[in-house]
């Protein structure tokens, strides 16, 4: 079949979803009771939620108490941020191109760090804005991924130190 004649066939999902609002604030309150009340779940919602839609799962989650969404990518942050009711916090665990970084630091978007020459970027632009960057060191860990590695905990320090007021560490 060639993929033009795709678009004849009616296609119909086999499966469903529903979310229970009352399990999920089940689940939720004993989470809750495991971690302890001063820890703050955040509520992952990568990829529209993992396909149960942003739209259905944010007011949800802000009903239940979550004031921390975490998101993968700049469109996602910019997507959840439009849907919320309340001042919930968005964390992006991927990378934030150059060019967003001064919306990410207006919108106190918190991101992950893990170059040296993006931190002091990110720090650079807090002090423009006079607004705190919202960040998080990111640390190599042994999937040789992303995150700097303890030889570079010094330069870190050093950066941290030439802009002791333009940065929260989350």
């Amino acid at each position: 079949m060639n993929p033009n004649e795709m678009n004849k066939y009616p296609f119909e999902s086999t499966s469903r979803i529903e979310i229970s609002e009352s399990a999920f604030r089940n689940n939720l309150d004993f989470i809750q009771k495991q971690v302890g009340e001063k820890t703050q779940i955040s509520a992952v919602v990568k990829a529209n939620a993992y396909g149960h839609s942003f739209e259905t799962f944010i007011p949800m989650a802000e009903r239940a108490g979550i004031r921390h969404f975490s998101v993968f990518s700049l469109e996602e942050a910019w997507n959840v941020k439009q849907l919320l009711q309340t001042d919930a916090d968005i964390m992006i665990m991927g990378s934030v191109p150059d060019a967003a970084l001064e919306w990410v630091v207006a919108n106190r978007i918190e991101v992950f760090i893990f170059e040296p020459e993006r931190l002091k970027a990110i720090l650079k632009i807090a002090l423009q804005l006079d607004v705190k960057a919202r960040i998080h060191l990111e640390f190599e860990t042994g999937m040789n991924r992303t995150g700097f590695l303890g030889n570079e905990i010094p330069v870190i320090r050093a950066i941290l130190d030439l802009f002791p007021d333009a940065y929260t560490l989350e």
